[in-house]
């Protein structure tokens, strides 16, 4: 498959609860090349709401989301809650 379909295929999953297969299509398409502010965001929302890993990799991905997308609002809304998680509720 291609990045930008693992991609959508994520987003699928996500539109069926199957949060953990969501991630690993995301993961899958970020190894394959479609590192993207919009996939990065969905990784990193789909990790802190529904799954248990280290919201450190979560804050990692909302970073490069920003960095891309500085201005978009739901990118730097889950970037203050990986900030959160991460125990930096000052900058959060």
């Amino acid at each position: 498959y291609n990045s930008g379909y693992l991609y959508g295929q994520g987003l699928l999953h996500i539109r069926h609860f199957e949060y953990a297969a969501a991630r690993q299509s995301f993961l899958q398409a970020i190894e394959r090349g479609h590192g993207r502010a919009a996939l990065y965001n969905e990784l990193a929302w789909t990790e802190l709401e529904f799954l248990d890993v280290d919201p450190a990799e979560s804050l990692r991905y909302t970073t490069l989301a920003i960095q891309e997308k500085p201005n978009k609002a739901d990118y730097l809304d889950t970037h203050g809650w990986a900030l959160y998680r991460n125990g930096r509720h000052a900058e959060a």
